[in-house]
């Protein structure tokens, strides 16, 4: 029985991170695991899980380039601009589609290093694979994709740590998934975000669940399927500042996460 578990948020700052760490950790003494990180803009995870990476692999993209004789175009993205007498291509937006190597004169397509998916083992023992994209680069959607693909070779079991929003890391990653956690916080702002997430999940039709961090800051914001409450614990933050999962100091953090382990293996 495989379990693919994608832990996301909505918005960055919500404990999504330290509770995917947790959860790997845990999850790692009952089965095999792999932790991915799929925040290719912003990956941590392996901060968390103490990984050292021992391969790296780069992922290539097409992006557009200008020739001296190019003209204008009208790109779907906005790449192309007129600096002085010269069409350049912002390759930060250029999206690789080819539509002006098609139908305008002189641009053409050609593969360059966007970023890349290194792969290595957590302090734990358990591998870790994470997705990083370059900076100034797009193509995160890509990178999440082979990402995930490069992380089922070496295990069933996957922990994804996602992207906050819904933007294409996010989109990407849902393709693989069995369930979803979503990591709230009782804001306004937390509920709005889980909105927009709930959509996503619907839409791909994947079943998901609600672990409320630090829930006694306002009792007053209710979330539904809330399988789990953290409380908010000065304990929790001592862990992150020395770079360790929760549950492994805050013993209400951890039987939290473990409480989470037996819902999602008693309802696969």
């Amino acid at each position: 029985m495989s379990l693919n578990i994608l832990v996301a948020s909505g918005k960055g700052g919500t404990g999504k991170t330290v509770f995917s760490s947790s959860l790997a950790l845990e999850l790692s003494k009952i089965m095999d695991v792999v932790a991915v990180d799929a925040d290719v803009d912003t990956p941590n995870l392996h901060l968390m899980l103490g990984a050292r990476f021992e391969e790296k692999e780069e992922v290539y993209l097409e992006k557009a380039f200008a020739k001296e004789n190019a003209e204008g175009c009208n790109c779907p993205f906005g790449a192309i601009k007129r600096i002085g007498n010269k069409w350049v291509v912002d390759q930060s937006l250029c999206e690789g589609c080819g539509f002006c190597e098609e139908f305008c004169d002189g641009y053409y397509l050609r593969k360059i290093a966007s970023g890349y998916v290194a792969v290595g083992r957590t302090r734990y023992g358990f591998p870790i694979v994470s997705g990083f994209l370059n900076p100034g680069f797009s193509g995160s959607g890509e990178i999440v994709d082979k990402t995930i693909k490069k992380a089922m070779n070496f295990g069933e079991n996957l922990i994804i740590d996602a992207a906050a929003g819904i933007g294409c890391p996010v989109i990407s990653a849902f393709k693989y998934v069995d369930v979803v956690i979503f990591v709230l916080e009782p804001t306004k702002q937390s509920k709005l975000a889980f909105q927009r997430m709930k959509k996503l999940a619907e839409h791909f039709e994947v079943p998901w669940h609600v672990v409320l961090n630090k829930y006694n800051l306002n009792p007053r914001i209710r979330f539904p399927r809330v399988i789990a409450r953290i409380p908010h614990s000065y304990k929790v933050i001592s862990a992150v500042s020395e770079l360790i999962p929760p549950s492994e100091l805050d013993t209400k953090f951890r039987d939290v996460v473990l409480r989470t382990i037996d819902l999602l293996i008693s309802s696969k």
